[in-house]
């Protein structure tokens, strides 16, 4: 519902009773005649301390003197039934209803009477007269202001500019030209009622009613018209915040001016005509008349411009359509309750009106601007978290995510709030000790509770999501592993944000136990006994624990690299609380506890060295060797793939040992973790080549056996001895690399 105050809140803005305003300036000099005891008990409590002000020492006394003896008795309607007070106002309805029907043949001669009060105790062309100096007052008043906002043009002129896609950028621009708008409209408002007092002489009342109803008129409607041009601006080259296309955007406006119209001149004339002492019933009728042309225009605006709203809701980065048919539908009717809203709203008005009991239209339209605005503040809101907490992203590990989420939340909350304030029910009001106010106090505690631990939740798992891809970025490992794919943090993190997860759980559980009532206090000193009892009798799990806090403190290993511990080997996969896993580079999964690893290999830390041994025959040339390992080394500098990969060349070191029956010569060299073990395999494959076009020879295991020049064995024997001394030799070769 985000984009729904796009059409509605401009024709609902101007619904709010424009009477209160007008009183404001047309009010009547006479004294208030003293209420009763009867129309005390139909005025709310703001309306009863209003009333009471106004009133002297003697009204107000002889008014409660008049409530005591009033309340002393027993009051007939004290026992009557819903239905029999429903049925009672239903009666008095009717008959208020006709009485003010039968006074429409009246209605043709109420500009007559308007004119006659103005022109009493003055000649027949004083009208005439007082609206030409209006006029004149007028058009002074609109030069001044139109001065001003020349003064101001070089201010709004960059305002107009075309903000982009950025609503929060749109909006800014959009208030800015509002501000200057109402700043020339206070001016001319000013102008207006500061020549007209200088003009009027104080004499004739019915002058002042009109000349002062008439710019409170103009005022309000420009006010309107001024809103409706932020929200919706019809006119291309203003910043419009409301998403709707060019001709709904001009159709809105031009129902918000009507709107607007109806509601400033029609009810504020409705209010002059009661202030120039037109009978009740005509006025009733005329109140009638003006405002359910006020609703039907109002349901008309919505009714029109119900698709570019729907389209809007469903927008998607412009006026696409959402996939989701539950959307679609919603949105596509949600004129429905809106216009169901407003007749049941002009419907009250209407019933409470005729029926005697004083209760206005303002709860319920009041209730439908606050509901309409709603999406703009919510929107207005994201806005700035996209601004200022970076760009806009829905993925899983984005704070923006959890922000706007709390956002909808408290926008929700803060609505909720305000509509009881409008409807006069006091949520905070709780003190009451009985069942019910109980439970809402503890209803009240876990929703804010839960609230919190939501947001903290929520941004720690956008803390976690959104560092661990920027720590596992890096290059892939080799075939076999060893390369470091996380830092520190990305080793830790997870770690800490579980620990941050279970905190949060466990606290909110626990606020959420003493707001029903229960005694934690109890449970914490139970959990701390339960706690040293299972450290006695778990020592195992406390030395993996302490074992792998201090593996971590160290930083011996983190995710991703490649270990040794004696046992087992491979790529740390998963760091848990108690234990190590690690997954070999041909696919086993080994889960080690950290008290059993009495020492670590790490392979991934920095750089590694290779170092490769070759067996060649004596008459091996070892310069020629050293030339083949130097041309091997600067071809591999120059890979495409792996040339990045090294830090220093692969090169020979010479003659390492001389054995029985070969030369051992060897090369080395250094390169990033987890990729040595690919280079090898490429430097072995270029090496055996070299050395086949160089005509260089792999010098074979073997075993001479030398028998006595005298000694008579057959070739069975000798068969058999000699594979006796081939096994002894690769015994101890064994037992040497061991």
């Amino acid at each position: 519902m985000r984009n729904i105050a796009g059409a509605i809140f401009a024709l609902i803005f101007l619904s709010v009773p424009s009477s209160l305003m007008a009183q404001q300036f047309t009010a009547d000099p006479t004294p208030p005649v003293p209420p009763t005891a009867e129309t005390l008990e139909n005025l709310s409590a703001e309306e009863r301390a209003e009333l009471l002000s106004r009133l002297s020492d003697e009204q107000a006394r002889a008014l409660l003197s008049e409530y005591l003896k009033a309340g002393a008795g027993p009051r007939a309607d004290a026992s009557e039934s819903a239905i029999e007070q429903l049925e009672e106002r239903g009666e008095l309805f009717r008959a208020n209803f006709i009485a003010v029907l039968k006074t429409a043949p009246q209605l043709p001669q109420v500009p007559l009477f308007a004119y006659q009060r103005l022109s009493e105790d003055r000649d027949a062309w004083y009208p005439l007269r007082v609206l030409a100096y209006l006029v004149v007052i007028l058009a002074l008043a609109y030069g001044g202001e139109w001065l001003a906002m020349r003064l101001l043009s070089a201010v709004k002129t960059p305002l107009k500019a075309d903000a982009g896609a950025d609503f929060l950028g749109r909006f800014g621009r959009a208030a800015g030209m509002l501000l200057i708008d109402l700043l020339g409209l206070a001016i001319f408002a000013a102008i207006t009622v500061i020549l007209f007092f200088i003009a009027y002489e104080g004499q004739h009342e019915p002058t002042r009613l009109f000349v002062l109803t008439l710019i409170t008129a103009i005022v309000l409607f420009r006010v309107v018209m001024a809103v409706s041009r932020m929200l919706f601006a019809p006119s291309k080259r203003m910043p419009r915040v409301v998403p709707l296309g060019d001709a709904d955007a001009r159709t809105a406006h031009r129902y918000a001016a009507a709107v607007g119209a109806i509601g400033s001149f029609g009810l504020l004339g409705c209010d002059l005509m009661r202030l120039l002492g037109l009978d009740e019933e005509p006025h009733q009728l005329l109140v009638l008349g003006v405002g359910t042309l006020f609703f039907i225009v109002l349901i008309a605006g919505v009714w029109r411009v119900r698709h570019g709203v729907a389209a809007s809701m469903l927008a998607t980065g412009g006026h696409g359509e959402s996939n989701h048919r539950l959307l679609q539908g919603l949105a596509n009717l949600w004129y429905l309750p809106v216009i169901l809203y407003i007749a049941i709203i002009y419907v009250l008005a209407v019933f409470n009106g005729f029926s005697g009991k004083i209760s206005g239209t303002a709860p319920g339209v009041s209730s439908l601007v606050l509901i309409a605005m709603l999406p703009l503040v919510d929107r207005m809101l994201c806005g700035l978290v996209g601004r200022y907490f970076g760009s806009a992203d829905d993925s899983p590990g984005s704070s923006q995510r959890v922000f706007r989420r709390a956002i909808h939340i408290l926008v929700g909350v803060i609505a909720v709030i305000a509509l009881a304030a409008i409807w006069r029910a006091d949520l905070f009001s709780l003190d009451d000790a009985s069942i019910g106010g109980q439970m809402a106090r503890a209803a009240v505690d876990i929703a804010l509770t839960v609230f919190v631990g939501y947001v903290a939740w929520g941004l720690f798992n956008a803390l976690l999501m959104r560092q661990m891809p920027a720590e596992t970025d890096e290059q892939p490992g080799g075939d076999e592993g060893g390369a470091a794919n996380a830092s520190r943090l990305g080793t830790v993190l997870p770690l800490f944000v579980r620990f941050a997860q279970i905190s949060i759980v466990v606290i909110v559980a626990m606020v959420i136990l003493s707001a029903l009532g229960v005694n934690i206090g109890p449970l914490l000193a139970g959990a701390g006994i339960v706690g040293i009892a299972i450290g006695f009798g778990a020592q195992t799990l406390v030395r993996d624990l302490v074992s792998g806090l201090f593996f971590l403190i160290d930083d011996a290993f983190r995710s991703g690299e490649y270990v040794d511990i004696g046992s087992v080997k491979g790529t740390v996969e998963k760091i848990n609380m108690r234990s190590l896993v690690l997954r070999h580079h041909l696919g086993p999964l080994h889960t080690v506890p950290y008290g059993e690893i009495q020492h670590l290999t790490n392979y991934s830390r920095d750089w590694m060295i290779m170092k490769l041994e070759f067996r060649v025959g004596y008459d091996t040339d070892v310069d020629k060797v050293k030339k083949i390992f130097k041309r091997i080394g600067q071809e591999m500098l120059e890979h495409p793939e792996m040339g990045e990969d090294f830090i220093e060349p692969f090169k020979s070191q010479g003659v390492k040992a001389m054995e029985d029956s070969a030369m051992i010569v060897r090369g080395k060299f250094t390169t990033k973790p987890g990729k040595q073990f690919s280079i090898r395999k490429e430097i072995y494959s270029r090496v055996q080549k070299a050395f086949q076009e160089a005509g260089i020879q792999f010098a074979h295991r073997r075993v001479t056996v030398d028998f006595p020049a005298d000694a008579e064995l057959s070739a069975g024997k000798k068969k058999e001895i000699a594979e006796a001394a081939g096994a002894a030799a690769i015994a101890a070769e064994e037992e040497k690399k061991a």
